[in-house]
């Protein structure tokens, strides 16, 4: 069951001082509360982002509306997606990459390495790394920090390879000029948009029913949608 109004007014008031790493970890942990917080840092990041998704798709229905920007041309794009349009349904999987004499394992990412990569000085070299599992050169075992710039370059190419839906990509064209681009798309981001106006409209008609009849914040809440919108008709403008 999705939950209920209270709880994404809390989630969207943790939220206001968080970071978007830890924006998403609240998110998960309001739809799995019995999930332990290192369990969901642990989810692929693929995993976590369709879970955003599922979670976009319970609170605001299963269609959502984009803007997207031509880089060539300027020319603003209307986009109408379905969220099932954003599921890739290819589950994260270790991928095993050669280059040259070396041979590499590597690993979906998940919130955990992100945090890490975001407290380094170098995050893209330390994602890279972190993404190592096991690597070899000439059937010898070698530590990540011990593997040649070339060679991490082609872990960093390879790297999407091992987890699909955390690099998501919409592939666009525009109508005015026809440049096609891939633009990223990013649930989190685009959720947490959402969820901010719909806690900020939620809580002005908490305002306004609770200064016209007196009702408590959680009374206003329990209320269906539908029957909110009637007493707000009723109160007036």
């Amino acid at each position: 069951m999705s939950p209920d109004a209270p709880t994404w007014l809390g989630v969207w008031e943790q939220g206001q001082r968080a970071t978007p790493l830890q924006r998403a970890l609240l998110i998960l942990q309001a739809l799995a509360p019995d999930t332990s917080w290192h369990e969901l840092c642990r989810l692929p990041l693929g995993e976590r982002d369709a879970r955003l998704l599922a979670a976009r798709e319970a609170l605001f229905g299963p269609r959502l509306e984009a803007l997207a920007r031509c880089p060539a041309c300027g020319e603003a794009l209307e986009l109408g997606l379905r969220v099932a349009d954003l599921r890739l349904g290819q589950g994260p999987a270790p991928q095993t990459v050669e280059h040259g004499d070396y041979r590499l394992t590597l690993r979906p990412l998940d919130s955990l390495d992100l945090a890490s990569a975001l407290g380094s000085p170098d995050p893209a070299r330390t994602l890279t790394l972190r993404a190592v599992e096991e690597a070899s050169h000439q059937g010898r075992s070698v530590e990540g920090a011990q593997l040649p710039p070339e060679v991490l370059d082609a872990v960093a190419h390879h790297l999407p390879e091992t987890d699909p839906q955390a690099d998501l990509l919409l592939r666009l064209s525009c109508p005015a000029c026809r440049h096609a681009w891939a633009a990223p798309f990013d649930p989190l981001a685009f959720l947490w948009r959402e969820l901010n106006a719909w806690a900020l409209r939620t809580l002005a008609e908490v305002h306004r029913l609770a200064s016209a009849y007196g009702w408590r914040e959680q009374d206003i809440l329990a209320l269906s949608p539908a029957r909110r919108q009637l007493y707000l008709g009723m109160v007036g403008p």
